[in-house]
């Protein structure tokens, strides 16, 4: 079962407080954890609003607004994938399903263990990822009220809280103040917990349509290695098979088998992007701006030196989550279109007319590659990456200019 192998996933979207497809997960206490979800989602939204406001008050700085621009982006790409776990949930369930019927099909020992080193490494990526971009929310949004408890015992001249937003109180005033703080170092961490859990599942479910794409490829070779018997035999391979008819028929059920998998694997990627789409191009925006907005709060100087590491760090993180996302894309597409490469320098055009027929059809449909997409027009792929890169350098320097100006 796919759920299965992805429970650690799973268990990062229990943690972040997103919708579980059904059927994936078995909870011990389902009542406590919808009630979670439903608070941690209308705190996010809250939280939204706080930082949308005071994007678009006035009297504030270019640079103080960057900073709680890409704040509120980075909210509302979090409300985003909150909203697409809760509407998809059931389409998601759906996908599994298919996803289990190829594996169950497919029960092969040398499947099995590139399913089993595939959960490792996606395993070890999710912790790296979720750990680097959600680990250091937390001490962040903690961190004004662990000064204000400093300033009890040593004199601290300022109190600041971690994102600059509006509130219908003082939030520099007690008990506001700790309200504030705590409500934003809950959200800090929350905001990032899900956007992460959501990308780490992502991740997960192309790796296994890639790991799929390689076993694919390896079961064609070993098709139309049956035109190599002549190696063994002694004669060639076009007598062999027409002196053994049994031999031939072998290798057209083995062809049929491997284009019904290849068959489901295209339902599986497409199905995909039904399901991803929407949320990609969302992402992908978001991302611009983000990244856009972060290196001009780095670069115009007019902030805090933990204002500056935070956004800094925050860069470097949306920058490998967005480069991650964009390479799996980049890789299924490359997998999907050599699944017959290694098979096609075996002697197949000595097989009877029949199955060469087969082969040539083969050939033509995987020239066609598997993609992940937006909407079918942008594709996840290396260039893309660099588009983004590329588009956000262009508006932070539209910023700079601005800035001279001002």
């Amino acid at each position: 079962m796919l759920a299965d192998r992805l429970y650690f996933n799973f268990c990062l979207y229990v943690v972040a407080g997103l919708c579980l497809p059904n059927g994936t997960v078995s909870l011990k206490w389902p009542k406590v954890y919808y009630s979670y979800v439903v608070i941690s989602d209308v705190l996010i939204i809250l939280n939204l609003l706080t930082l949308a406001v005071n994007l678009i008050s006035p009297n504030v700085s270019l640079a103080n607004r960057c900073y709680s621009g890409f704040t509120t982006l980075a909210t509302a790409l979090s409300v985003t994938k909150l909203l697409a776990s809760h509407i998809h949930k059931e389409k998601l369930s759906k996908y599994f399903k298919l996803w289990d019927d190829v594996i169950e099909k497919d029960a092969d020992l040398e499947l099995k263990k590139e399913l089993l080193k595939n959960e490792k490494v996606i395993k070890r990526l999710s912790t790296c990822l979720f750990a680097f971009m959600v680990g250091p929310m937390i001490p962040w949004g903690g961190l004004p009220l662990f000064c204000k408890i400093i300033s009890y015992l040593v004199p601290v001249p300022f109190s600041f809280i971690a994102i600059p937003a509006k509130f219908p109180f003082d939030p520099l005033v007690s008990p506001g103040f700790e309200f504030a703080t705590i409500f934003q170092g809950m959200m800090a961490f929350s905001v990032n917990a899900k956007i992460m859990a959501f990308d780490c599942l992502i991740y997960g479910l192309i790796s296994y349509q890639i790991v799929q794409c390689r076993y694919l490829k390896d079961s064609f070779k070993n098709i139309t290695g049956l035109a190599q018997r002549e190696l063994i035999t002694g004669k060639p391979t076009g007598q062999y098979l027409r002196e053994h008819k049994h031999m031939k028929n072998i290798q057209k059920i083995q062809l049929n088998e491997w284009v019904e998998k290849h068959c489901r694997l295209i339902e599986i990627c497409t199905t995909l992007n039904q399901l991803y789409s929407p949320v990609f191009f969302v992402q992908f925006i978001f991302s611009i701006l983000i990244i856009c907005s972060n290196a001009f709060v780095v670069t115009a100087g007019n902030v805090t030196k933990l204002e500056l590491v935070f956004s800094f760090a925050y860069v470097i993180g949306t920058t490998v989550q967005l480069y991650t996302l964009c390479w799996m894309g980049e890789e299924l597409s490359k997998q999907s279109t050599t699944l017959t490469d290694d098979g096609f320098w075996h002697k197949w055009y000595l097989c009877p007319l029949e199955v060469q027929s087969s082969f040539q059809i083969i050939f033509e449909r995987t020239k066609v590659p598997m993609k992940i997409s937006i909407f079918g027009t942008i594709h996840l792929s290396i260039e893309t990456f660099k588009t983004i890169v590329g588009t956000a350098y262009s508006y932070f320097m539209v910023l700079n200019r601005i800035k001279r100006t001002v």
